[in-house]
Order: structure tokens, then sequence, then C-alpha cells
């Protein structure tokens, strides 16, 4: 009497169990794929944002705005007429010293030796320092 009939309702309740679970299976893969493309969508943005900086610095970096900046900073090259004031840092403890020199007189004494050269001396100074800047 439970022979034929009960056999199709367990066939058909097992069959909506495993139907059921792929479901369940398909729809937590889609949920955890939507979560990784949106995650590389972020991470491609800040991808471009950070191209687009690198991009930025490499436009001023051409530019002689720059170079010239370098050359002030670096070679420590004033334009003609321009003078030079060194400013100590008084956070800093000084250095007992024999002399009775400044501690920043080298500098100060660098840029009056460069002040009393010759133009073709300057001229070979300079490029001696932009030798010493590229290598």
């Amino acid at each position: 009497m439970y022979g034929v009939a009960s056999i199709k309702y367990i066939a058909l309740s097992v069959l909506l169990v495993i139907a059921s679970v792929n479901f369940t299976k398909t729809t937590l893969e889609i949920i955890k794929s939507s979560q990784r493309l949106d995650d590389l969508r972020d991470e491609v943005s800040l991808m471009e944002q950070e191209k687009n900086d690198l991009e930025g610095s490499v436009e001023f970096k051409k530019s002689d705005e720059y170079v010239e900046e370098k050359a002030r900073n670096d070679l420590n090259l004033a334009k003609p007429g321009e003078k030079l004031f060194v400013v100590k840092d008084k956070g800093e403890p000084q250095k007992a010293r024999d002399t009775d020199e400044p501690e920043d007189s080298s500098v100060l004494s660098a840029f009056d030796k460069l002040e009393k050269q010759s133009d073709s001396d300057k001229k070979e100074n300079n490029l001696y320092l932009w030798y010493r800047l590229f290598f």
C-alpha cells in the first residue's frame, strides 16, 4: 500500500533537496564573484589614481621649474645678483669646535669662493656639480 506512491514522494523530496542545495551553492558563488568584481574595480580605480599622480609627477619633472628647483637645492646654485642666506636650525645642539668660525662657515666660504671666481671657473665648477649630481 505504501509501495509505489511513497517511493515517488521520497524520490521527489530527494530531488527537491538536491536542487535546493545546488541553487544555494550557485547563489553563494555569484555573491562571492560580485564581491571579487567590486574589489577588483576598487583596485583598478586606485591604480588609475596612482597612474595619474605619477604622470603628473613626470610632467612636473620635465618642467623648467623642477630643473631650477633641483639646481638650487642640490647644486647650491643661485640666480645672478641673488644673495643666499644660511639659517641654522635652533633645535640642533651646537657641536664643540676648536675654531671661532660658525658651523656653516664652510658653506658660506664656498659661496664666497664661487662669487670671487671668474666666469670660466664658475662654468667649469657648474659642469662638475652637474656631473656629481648624475654620476
